[in-house]
């Protein structure tokens, strides 16, 4: 047997984005009314006093396209230590929910907003 055609040795591109992903930019470019603003709550994990350490949760739901940008702040700074995010989730309508936390030990006087940022919205939503 002689050597293999060139096209047989060939491989596909590597795919890195997810097909939804690539429909839902399509899509939104098109139809611009298909965009679905995010609800974003913001909760400790649990009742704790001042100077214990706990963990806040700003739960994004119900946005389309996936495409978000959340992030804490601690008195007007942004926080990049101790955020935990998980990995973005799919529903089946085709909407996103996203869980952003924060470690941290509140201390009197302290803010901690989660900021959120999406191309359905005409400025980004904080909250506190």
């Amino acid at each position: 047997m002689g050597a293999r055609p060139a096209w047989e040795k060939a491989r596909p591109p590597k795919i890195t984005q997810r097909p939804a992903l690539a429909i839902s930019i399509v899509i939104t470019r098109f139809f611009p009314a298909l965009l679905l603003q995010p609800k974003v709550n913001v909760s400790p994990s649990k009742k704790e006093p001042l100077q214990a350490h706990n963990l806040l949760i700003c739960h994004v739901t119900d946005f389309y396209p996936g495409h978000v940008q959340v992030c804490w702040f601690l008195n007007g700074q942004k926080k990049t230590a101790g955020v935990v995010s998980i990995h973005l989730i799919y529903g089946r309508d085709w909407t996103s929910q996203l869980l952003v936390m924060l470690e941290m030990t509140r201390q009197q006087g302290d803010v901690y907003p989660c900021h959120v940022e999406h191309p359905s919205l005409d400025r980004p939503v904080t909250v506190k």
